[in-house]
């Protein structure tokens, strides 16, 4: 009976997502037809791919960008599948990285010819700023060329908007993942999450807080130490996440799932990874005894990190195997399997693009089953931040700072207070205990402490508030931005002085906010407009 209904949601799933692909590339091709630009925004697992290689085949000549090599592979897949062939490439189509489009000579230029469309995939990318400058002498040197993107995160943390710079917001129509997840084209995940408890982490907290607490923003203040905290987890010996594993996976798993595994972990940096390889590898080992745990790296830090692409999949399958694919960035984005299990979030993050495509990993319309998301750093619960420390810590320097001006005091001669004296002999300790031969290039480093995890599993009112509410403040902001721009005046920052100014004399709110799809309202809870007379 449970194979059965399997099958069942299977061609319900497979069914109800054609339509929806099919309405999403007609409603595109009309779009390019009247305007000769489209973005399409949906959410990550629906296909958007797909959809590009098939219209891409009723044109003549293609340049399409691409962010990494999986992306391609997986348009030439496609291309495969619909034209019933085996080719290693799309004969009308020059592929073409982001990276490479940066590089373009005049000579580059000159020997490409006739293009009809340029596609963009993952076009958030376009936000950044050379590739902003890159994509504009593009555009110039083809201008009767389509433009063709797609997205699942087109909301940036830096608050520039591509989607108007380069598609005059000419976008289809709004399809969330919420919307995904309620028409069961895909299926939700187990969510969990993780907090954590220690004798001495208070200790540390305390430390960082200090330097929190000089942000003169109180929201900057719960974001830096919601960013210091992951930071704290990333360097720290997590205690009883086999038994977090353990219980999830046994609750939420079959027998048949539980006896063949796959997760990718998510790393912050390429030392990270290494730091934690054998700590996660021990987390499974632990809590499945009877299993085989093996791991294999896929970064872009080597040759042979980069080949293990091909690797992917050569232990599915294995009775008893767990394989923990370790990653930072290659497989954020365009790796969809239907083998995978879940994922390991050991990556803090305050970018919205960043989560959602690490979720992405685990949304795939063709799934049959949920997956397992285990948040190590708890992301789930963190707001986005859009000027974060990133790697930096704020503790750089501190230290040094604090040892400096005691020091000079002694040798002033100033006799120190009893509380200068303990201050100043546990700086020394501190300094004197970090690795290395020079202690000053350590000043930044946390030192680490035992953190005991305890997990927690996510409401599906946390997840579409992470995933579908952070994106619509996020284009809020996007439509003020645009209406200032063009005229629009807060003034008193009143709902009814706003929302009185009207065309001819004034400009009004509502048509911005049409354009970001959002609603008036969205917009003026976002920017902290009173409702009051």
């Amino acid at each position: 009976m449970w194979i059965n209904k399997r099958k069942d949601f299977w061609i319900m799933n497979i069914s109800k997502i054609t339509k929806l692909r099919k309405q999403t590339e007609q409603e595109a091709l009309k779009i390019l037809a009247l305007y000769h630009k489209c973005a399409i925004v949906r959410p990550t697992g629906f296909g958007k791919t797909g959809i590009l290689t098939k219209i891409l085949m009723k044109y003549k000549k293609v340049l399409f960008l691409y962010p990494n090599d999986i992306i391609r592979r997986t348009a030439i897949n496609f291309y495969n599948d619909f034209s019933n062939q085996s080719l290693d490439t799309i004969p009308n189509t020059t592929f073409m990285t982001y990276n490479r489009l940066l590089n373009l000579t005049d000579e580059d230029y000159e020997k490409m010819e006739g293009v009809d469309l340029i596609i963009t995939d993952e076009c958030h990318r376009l936000g950044a700023e050379k590739t902003r400058v890159a994509m504009l002498r593009l555009l110039e040197a083809f201008p009767a060329a389509d433009l063709l993107g797609a997205t699942a995160t087109p909301e940036r943390m830096d608050l520039i908007d591509e989607i108007c710079m380069f598609f005059d917001n000419h976008v289809v129509s709004k399809y969330t993942l919420h919307d995904a997840f309620q028409d069961k084209i895909l299926k939700k995940p187990y969510y969990c999450f993780c907090s954590y408890t220690s004798d001495n982490i208070d200790e540390l907290r305390h430390e960082l807080r200090l330097e929190v607490d000089k942000s003169d923003s109180l929201t900057d203040r719960e974001n830096l130490q919601a960013l210091l905290d992951s930071r704290l987890i990333e360097i720290s010996t997590l205690a009883r996440m086999d038994n977090v594993i353990k219980t999830t996976c046994e609750k939420y798993l079959d027998s048949v799932s539980i006896s063949n595994m796959k997760f990718i972990v998510f790393c912050s940096s390429f030392s990270h990874l290494h730091d934690v390889k054998n700590n996660v590898s021990e987390w499974f080992s632990k809590a499945f005894p009877t299993h085989t745990v093996s791991t294999l790296i896929v970064t872009s830090e080597k040759e042979e990190y980069r080949n293990n692409l091909d690797n992917l999949s050569n232990n599915s399958g294995k009775a008893n195997h767990i394989e923990l694919i370790m990653c930072c960035d290659m497989l954020n984005m365009g790796y969809h399997v239907g083998d995978i299990t879940g994922i390991l979030m050991y990556r803090g993050t305050s970018s919205g693009i960043v989560f959602s495509q690490q979720l992405g990993r685990v949304l795939s319309s063709g799934d049959t089953s949920s997956k397992i998301i285990f948040d190590i750093v708890d992301n789930l619960h963190r707001e986005s931040v859009y000027d974060s420390i990133k790697h930096q810590s704020v503790l750089r320097n501190t230290r040094q700072k604090k040892y400096n001006t005691l020091m000079a005091k002694i040798e002033s001669g100033i006799e120190l207070t009893s509380d200068e004296v303990a201050e100043f002999n546990l700086l020394k300790k501190q300094l004197n205990s970090t690795s290395g031969g020079n202690w000053w290039s350590n000043m930044n480093v946390l030192e680490p402490c035992d953190l005991i995890a305890t997990g927690h599993m996510a409401t599906y009112r946390e997840l579409v508030a992470k995933t579908v509410a952070e994106p619509i403040a996020m284009r809020s902001r996007q439509a003020w931005a645009r209406w200032i721009e063009k005229g629009g005046d807060p003034m008193d920052m009143k709902a009814v002085s706003i929302l009185s100014q009207k065309e001819p004399d004034a400009v009004p709110l509502a048509p911005f906010c049409r354009l970001k799809q959002v609603t008036i309202k969205n917009v003026l809870d976002t920017m902290g407009v009173k409702n009051e007379e």
